[in-house]
């Protein structure tokens, strides 16, 4: 176990920190979550437009279970963790802020786009299906969708009448816009190979491509691994810092001493 100041002293002393979050960064701002603190998936039922499969067999049954999630998240406000990751981006303090959340909640935070990697994409837009290589890259905000339609109706593209989905990866999900796909293949695996500070925040790890990221850090002298989390994880014995504490707690203690 760490104290907010010696987590505080080693991103001051660091050359290049990236933040990588979780759903638990969300947690305070009424965010649902999908998994209990074992890493199993709740509340099946409820979570199907989680999977692309469900999508691709039936679009408007997916829909259903979707607009329940959209309406819970789609009025939250940032919490005290996201604006504290804010504070310290715009502060030099952290140099990247990657978050594998896709409820918009760090750039309603402040956080810079060019700061701010989501790599599972987002709840802003709209884009079509057909996303093959010659496919259609039509494209529309969900909030300018909904404005002129309901939820009752298929969202469908008016080019080509394919279903349109919103811009976030879904699991197993191999067909995505551009510039998610960017973000996750390219963008995050930069920036991480550039920090010499990984500071990760509300994650269970369960997804393998964030869990690797983590071991990276963990296996090598010349990086350390900071850990944000209420509960303890696979990574709390490697890192060179644990914090057990929700993020809305210690990320503003931390900010308040690398910033003042």
């Amino acid at each position: 176990m760490a104290s907010t100041a010696e987590v505080a002293e080693m991103i001051t002393e660091s050359k290049n920190t990236v933040a990588l979050t979780g759903a638990g960064i969300s947690v305070a701002s009424g965010m649902p979550t999908f998994r209990d603190e074992n890493g199993d998936r709740h509340d099946a039922e409820s979570s199907r437009w989680a999977y692309r499969k469900f999508f691709d067999e039936d679009p408007a049954a997916w829909y259903e279970n979707f607009w329940q999630f959209y309406d819970q998240i789609r009025d939250l406000a940032p919490s005290a963790g996201h604006l504290a990751l804010k504070d310290m981006v715009e502060a030099s303090a952290i140099d990247i802020v990657i978050t594998q959340n896709v409820d918009s909640l760090d750039l309603l935070a402040g956080t810079p786009e060019p700061k701010l990697i989501e790599v599972h994409g987002n709840n802003r837009d709209l884009s079509c299906a057909n996303l093959q290589e010659q496919g259609c890259d039509y494209q529309i905000v969900m909030e300018g969708w909904l404005a002129e339609n309901d939820q009752e109706t298929l969202p469908a593209c008016p080019e080509d009448g394919n279903p349109l989905k919103p811009d976030m990866m879904l699991v197993n999900d191999t067909h995505v816009p551009p510039y998610v796909s960017k973000a996750y293949h390219q963008e995050a695996p930069e920036a991480l190979q550039a920090a010499d500070t990984l500071m990760v925040v509300g994650t269970s790890f369960y997804i393998r491509t964030w869990f690797n990221a983590a071991l990276w850090f963990a296996a090598r002298d010349e990086r350390s691994l900071i850990i944000v989390n209420p509960q303890p994880g696979p990574f709390d014995e490697y890192a060179q810092a644990v914090i057990h504490e929700p993020a809305e707690e210690a990320l503003p203690e931390i900010r308040d001493l690398v910033i003042n």
